[in-house]
């Protein structure tokens, strides 16, 4: 069955890009009032304006006594497509919960599959949940499409999966506005969530702020995407098999609270893959401008429900050689931080504060995204802000186990722009077929800001880091690989400059870097693994691969010096000993410089200073 908008006289599919403007017109609208009297399970209210249908007295079994939607698929219907439509509700004039457990009156649903049966081959597209056709006003349901009891096997929202057609793919474009969850339910199949605006107004630029809990104005919600029991897998994104991967990401406003602190959730048993791609976080598609988003109490990902069947996760690209760039997911994260974090010394992280809550076991593939303001991806605080339960140390991906400082790559100081020197742990069987570093030119904001919050478990040598992780992705090279100058397993000598291996890198860069393990012996120059996949450590302390020189101390009166200096990257600490005799005691009296120089008062007597980029 299609039920069809767009055959509506005056409407029209949109026809921009996923990163431009949605000019949709849709001409067909559903709205649903819970002012309606009586216990028909649909009451016209008034005029064109339709009731909810109670999904109890329609006879949809699944769903208990109030909840209601406004398009119902009865006890497992499939093989339906909805397109064109507008679903408004109004759920902001009702009792807004004051948890993650919503009574059954506020349990608006613009659409509802599953009931007493498996709802299969389903597909929304082209359709706005929550939001009117005059583009402006917002009429909040709970939920936009709900799934539940039977479920739904091969779902998709937004862009199905098909040959290449761009105007085919931008057709299918879905905005969710205004949702507690947007999507939600239980999947024994697979779900594929491509092509949608979420919290995202047409222009693309321009998020929606919720009224929350305490009646104030701020980016709160439950979740964008809450899934249970689930199957064969979940794609977020691009799916990155070269067939309309650029009109497949998904465009996330800003969110700052929400019911249990989760951006995307899984709450039962998880699928045996996900691919989360080619998504902008907190980010308009401008690629400029920023939404409020992240702060103290949020993650990403909670959580990928692996401990009773580990799953493989591919956050990112999968580096197979096909649209690798457009599987980078970018992300702003702690922005604006000021704001989020108005006292940094206390910041409040109530059990949280992590990219994703990793289970022992799952298999994590981050690679060539694009974090900004992230805390440290993939590393995972919470508890007493450890790392205990974080996969690499328990199942052992890599060896050997320990502390924080084992399971990130180091570079050494000795690297330049020719020469990429480090180490990093060997890999524990069967992860242990090789080993591939991916280079990053680092995130400044997410190190500096970081910092500020002087958790204990980043420092390292008596110097605080920030949350290291890479904003511009430059290439990978694998250990004992065709460029790699050092035959150990777990150090190498990446010659940088050599044809084929050029990263582009300058004296002037600050990078870091990651140790991806995989499960698959790579040939050649391959940095992409099949089968089970592969799976990616934390960054690693990011340093610059140009000299820190002080070019001149001088006088400058007043008991004081000016110190002058170069380097590669404008986040630098002073320090100054008294003798250079061994053991040299540094003491640090300035940090956070920008450069490139500074004032400090004169040693009493004598003194030594030096510029680190710590």
């Amino acid at each position: 069955m299609t039920i069809d908008g767009y055959t509506q006289p005056g409407s029209s599919v949109n026809t921009g890009t996923i990163l431009g403007t949605n000019n949709a017109k849709i001409m067909i609208v559903i709205k649903g009032s819970d002012t309606r009297t009586g216990p028909d399970a649909v009451t016209v209210t008034s005029g064109s304006v339709v009731g909810f249908i109670d999904l109890t007295v329609a006879g949809v079994s699944g769903f208990t006594d109030g909840e209601e939607a406004l398009l119902a698929f009865n006890n497992g219907a499939s093989d339906c497509t909805v397109r064109g439509i507008c679903f408004e509700g109004d759920w902001a004039a009702l009792p807004v919960p004051t948890d993650d457990t919503p009574g059954p009156a506020e349990s608006q649903y613009a659409i509802a599959l599953g009931g007493d049966g498996l709802s299969a081959n389903c597909h929304i597209s082209g359709c706005r949940f929550g939001l009117d056709p005059d583009n402006v006003t917002v009429a909040r349901l709970k939920d936009g499409v709900a799934y539940f009891s039977g479920g739904v096997d091969n779902l998709t929202i937004g862009v199905a999966a098909g040959p290449a057609d761009a105007a085919g793919a931008r057709a299918q474009f879905n905005i969710f506005m205004g949702m507690y969850i947007s999507i939600i339910g239980d999947a024994p199949g697979p779900v594929r969530i491509s092509g949608n605006f979420f919290n995202i107004y047409p222009d693309g630029n321009t998020d929606y702020t919720v009224n929350s809990d305490d009646g104030t104005m701020d980016h709160s919600m439950e979740a964008f995407y809450e899934q249970g029991t689930a199957g064969a897998g979940v794609t977020i994104g691009t799916d990155g098999d070269g067939l309309n991967d650029a009109e497949e990401r998904n465009v996330f406003g800003g969110v700052t609270l929400s019911g249990d602190n989760r951006f995307l959730e899984w709450y039962g048993n998880s699928p045996t893959s996900y691919v989360i791609a080619g998504n902008y976080f907190g980010l308009g598609v401008n690629g400029i401008t920023r939404f409020t988003n992240g702060g103290p109490v949020m993650e990403l990902v909670e959580t990928f429900q692996g401990a009773a069947i580990p799953v493989t996760a591919q956050f990112g690209s999968d580096f197979n050689g096909v649209s690798d760039a457009l599987e980078a997911n970018v992300i702003s994260w702690n922005y604006p931080f000021a704001t989020l974090y108005p006292n940094p010394a206390v910041p409040g992280f109530n059990g949280k504060f992590r990219f994703a809550n990793i289970d022992p076991g799952d298999v994590l593939a981050v690679r060539g995204n694009k974090f900004v303001g992230m805390e440290t991806p993939p590393f995972t605080y919470y508890g007493g802000l450890n790392v205990t339960t974080y996969s690499n140390i328990e199942a052992q991906f890599m060896v050997p186990t320990g502390d924080y400082n084992t399971f990130y790559p180091l570079l050494s100081a000795s690297s330049s722009s020719t020469h990429l020197k480090g180490s990093c742990a060997p890999g524990n069987s069967p992860y242990d077929s090789a080993i591939v570093i991916d280079v990053y030119k680092a995130d400044p904001e997410g190190w500096v800001n970081g910092r500020t919050l002087n958790i204990p478990v980043l420092v390292v040598g008596g110097v605080t880091n920030g949350f290291a992780e890479g904003k511009t992705y430059v290439g990978s090279l694998r250990d004992n690989g065709p460029y790699d100058l050092n035959p150990a397993v777990g150090v190498f000598d990446f010659d940088i400059s050599a044809t084929g291996a050029n990263l582009g890198l300058t004296g002037s860069d600050w990078i870091t870097v990651t140790a991806n393990y995989s499960d698959t012996a790579l040939t050649g120059t391959a940095v992409g693994a099949t089968g089970a996949g592969i799976h990616t450590s934390n960054f690693s302390i990011p340093i610059g691969l140009g000299p820190i020189t002080i070019t001149s101390i001088v006088n400058s009166g007043g008991g004081n010096v000016t110190i002058s200096w170069t380097g590669p990257y404008p986040n630098y600490s002073l320090q100054t000993t008294a003798s250079l005799s061994p053991p040299i005691a540094w003491a640090t009296i300035a940090t956070s410089l920008s450069g490139p120089s500074t004032i400090t008062p004169k040693s009493s007597s004598r003194g030594f200073y030096r510029i680190i980029n710590p």
